[in-house]
């Protein structure tokens, strides 16, 4: 394992962190195993492979992996699966034999031990699509009652970059809406901003990116971007935001300087970027992962009802185990029993009525 794997499971896992039980349904995958097998070495998780046991136990064999640590399940063999496909025909309506059918694809086998909470998460992507993965969670696992627009964020260590949490930036979103309305950003924004306080506990401040900055080039095109930051600021008056801004507005003090004409709390110190649609997003951080050789932690789903991490079909072993880490701090957030409302103005959540439609209360609830 490359150096520094350490640091980011100490930047991620807090000291309430237990080690939860994660299921890859990778399980044959030997960068999943390489990983897998590192961090239930170090207590960081308990894994669980999917898949034959003979497969796994060669692949590890040829990696140099150790399995002592490591949980092995084949998804046709187990116990549960009559009770997993039972359970899904019934909460979804279809018949058992399609149910079945289901069943013995591994990330739907995944999604089905999660939701039964035999497990605590689950990791996947590293053998299929990221949209796959989202149609078996969207089927499977569902998002929670109280949440409008379900997201992503990640987490990405890129190297030589000092800003104000180190090498580390949190990006959103990546994976899931890929082209957000001004609506659809703000809630993006907020819900990105509360797990970068409740799983990292960083003090946010979120860039809204555009080609534009404040307007220049003026371009009808980012208008959906300063919607989004007008919203979010009626929504969470006391949350650090400003946009729309240039990638290095966001991150370069001395170019905010230049570029805005007033003092800002977020422009050349931001550590959330917000992209304006999924293609500027996934590019962003693929260009980073292969030029500047950044670690990819993530994504991680966020409005889900059970915690999901994913890792992109190129991902090394070190991007692998930076998601580990991610999705057990996620998984640890997620849990805590009360959410902590933040709202600046001090309304109560029951005041949503009165404030008028598309208000709601910035909360902490990842």
């Amino acid at each position: 394992m490359t150096t520094g794997i350490q640091s980011l499971f100490d930047a991620f896992l807090t000291a309430d962190h237990r080690p939860h039980r994660i299921v890859f349904p990778d399980g044959h995958d030997p960068r999943i195993v390489s990983a897998a097998a590192y961090a239930g070495s170090k207590d960081w998780v308990r894994p669980v492979l999917l898949g034959s046991r003979s497969e796994i136990e060669q692949v590890a064999d040829d990696a140099g992996a150790s399995l002592e640590a490591v949980e092995i399940l084949d998804p046709e063999e187990s116990r549960q699966f009559d009770d997993y496909a039972i359970d899904f025909a019934e909460r979804r309506g279809i018949p058992l034999h399609t149910a079945r059918c289901m069943t013995t694809v591994p990330f739907y086998f995944a999604a089905m031990m999660l939701c039964s909470e035999d497990v605590d998460a689950m990791i996947a992507g590293a053998q299929c699509s990221s949209q796959e993965i989202l149609m078996a969670t969207d089927l499977v696992v569902g998002t929670r009652d109280d949440v409008y627009t379900p997201s992503s964020f990640v987490v990405m260590q890129i190297p030589g970059y000092a800003g104000p949490e180190g090498e580390l930036l949190v990006l959103a979103d990546c994976v899931v809406n890929p082209e957000p309305d001004c609506d659809t950003l703000a809630d993006i924004a907020l819900a990105t901003a509360d797990t970068a306080e409740a799983v990292l506990d960083w003090d946010a401040r979120v860039a809204m990116l555009s080609h534009s900055t404040h307007g220049h080039p003026l371009e009808p095109r980012a208008e959906h971007v300063s919607k989004a930051v007008d919203i979010v600021r009626r929504r969470a008056p006391g949350l650090k935001i400003d946009g729309e801004l240039q990638l290095d507005a966001a991150l370069n003090l001395a170019v905010a300087q230049k570029k805005l004409p007033f003092a800002s709390t977020v422009a050349g110190n931001a550590n959330v970027l917000i992209f304006p649609d999924m293609n500027a997003g996934n590019i962003a951080i693929k260009m980073a992962h292969e030029l500047a050789g950044a670690t990819l932690c993530g994504p991680v789903l966020q409005g889900f009802a059970e915690t999901i991490g994913l890792v992109s079909r190129g991902a090394t072993t070190r991007d692998i185990l930076g998601t580990i880490a991610l999705t057990g701090a996620y998984a640890t957030a997620r849990k805590r029993p009360l959410p902590r409302i933040v709202n600046g103005t001090g309304v109560g959540v029951d005041a949503r009525a009165a404030a008028g439609p598309g208000w709601s209360p910035r909360v902490v609830r990842v």
